[in-house]
């Protein structure tokens, strides 16, 4: 096995595509000789692999503190596979794509780089000048001089094409791959924690991480609404991120603090998924949408916003992946809603009429509870994700670079 695949990412820090990294790399190594490279020292997901990492950092790191080791991080990364030209580098999210670019001027190799979210709003929604304005040029430059461009999405395909002038021959969309088995396995596992007793009760779950993009701000506003029809309900977020402390001051004000749980990261997200009445994500906008797909796996109804992009092709394959609602869609996996606005709000500020909407369509479905052959539909959409599949496509597109 003579295929050097370097895979760099920033780090294993809680998030979505860390975690799919983690499933793919089992597969991955039986095929080509990996190494594994990240820029911080996290490693929230079990990886049998050696990682080496390029600075003594962490995801929670300060982002000043973050660019201030940047060069340090481009400098050994280019140590690490200079000359081989044969080597092909596997980048994961934007960091480590503008990475991969720069040292391909130092020591020439071929490129694949992952687009992971929808990139366009994910700069333009950002408060920090330099990522709205500076780094659309960057994108621009990068994802044109790439061998191959991954996307998880049609959608997120679509966008950068016509946003950075990208031949569509170098784009190939790769849903997000899962390890179905292993996560009906853990969805099986009793709570036995200080949590049990919440989820006697009807209990909305939400995961990811805590920050503007997946719209926990609303998600608590909405819930408020909720529990004045639903008194006994509770809300269990799952993650952690820089929001926290701004979620759980809205929480205070909405009066909802002792109905709203922040559990944290945990290792088996599964079993409370698995217990829970609805699934609820918020998120202003995204490249797929994990979660919808881990919640599929363990047969929660599914409450999504119709965000771009993702969620669509999630619960509702076969409709236009650009199209957003206004109204709420019964879909066949679940319901999409209206993607909400990403405004700016203190939290005694008057509830919108999307989030009053959102409230209606939650309290109806909490009435409802899943009989087993719409969760073994459920579950069946998500066997389409299998990690086994999806790993297979990743092993043809790899090796298709390492013939060019």
């Amino acid at each position: 096995m003579n295929k050097k695949l370097f895979i760099l990412l920033p780090s294993f820090y809680g998030g979505g595509t860390e975690k799919k990294v983690s499933y793919l790399i089992p597969f991955l190594k039986k095929h080509f000789q990996i190494k594994i490279i990240t820029f911080e020292k996290d490693r929230d997901y079990a990886i049998d692999e050696d990682i080496i990492s390029l600075t003594p950092l962490s995801g929670e790191s300060n982002r000043f503190i973050k660019f201030l080791f940047f060069p340090i991080a481009l400098f050994r990364f280019i140590r690490i596979i200079r000359n081989n030209p044969k080597n092909v580098v596997l980048s994961f999210l934007f960091r480590a794509d503008i990475v991969n670019a720069i040292s391909n001027l130092f020591y020439p190799h071929k490129m694949i780089m992952s687009i992971e979210t929808n990139i366009i709003l994910d700069f333009s929604m950002d408060d920090n000048p330099i990522k709205r304005y500076i780094f659309p040029l960057i994108a621009r430059i990068i994802y044109r001089k790439a061998n191959l461009i991954l996307v998880v999405s049609k959608g997120v395909g679509k966008s950068i094409i016509e946003k950075f002038g990208i031949s569509p021959k170098k784009v190939v969309r790769i849903y997000n791959g899962f390890d179905i088995d292993k996560i009906s396995k853990m969805a099986k596992e009793s709570l036995g924690d200080k949590y049990s007793a919440i989820f006697e009760n009807p209990t909305i779950i939400n995961i990811g991480r805590l920050g503007k993009q997946k719209g926990q701000e609303y998600l608590i506003r909405i819930f408020a609404k909720v529990v004045e029809q639903v008194p006994d309900v509770y809300l269990f977020i799952i993650g952690k991120g820089e929001l926290l402390g701004k979620l759980k001051k809205i929480s205070r004000d909405s009066g909802v603090a002792n109905k709203v749980i922040f559990p944290g990261f945990v290792d088996n997200p599964y079993k409370y998924l698995s217990k829970g009445r609805l699934y609820v994500s918020t998120s202003l906008w995204e490249g797929f949408g994990n979660t919808l797909v881990e919640a599929l796996s363990c047969g929660i109804n599914i409450i999504s916003s119709d965000c771009q992009f993702g969620p669509r092709e999630i619960i509702s394959p076969g409709t236009d992946p650009g199209l957003q609602i206004e109204k709420p869609e019964f879909s066949d996996y679940g319901i999409l809603m209206p993607a909400l606005n990403g405004g700016e709000f203190d939290s005694e500020e008057k509830v919108f009429q999307k989030e009053r909407l959102w409230a209606e369509v939650i309290i109806e479905q909490l009435s409802k509870k899943s009989s087993i052959g719409v969760r073994m539909k459920l579950v069946k959409r998500a066997q389409d994700f299998s990690i086994e599949k999806i790993a297979d496509r990743y092993v043809q597109v790899i090796n298709s670079i390492f013939s060019f």
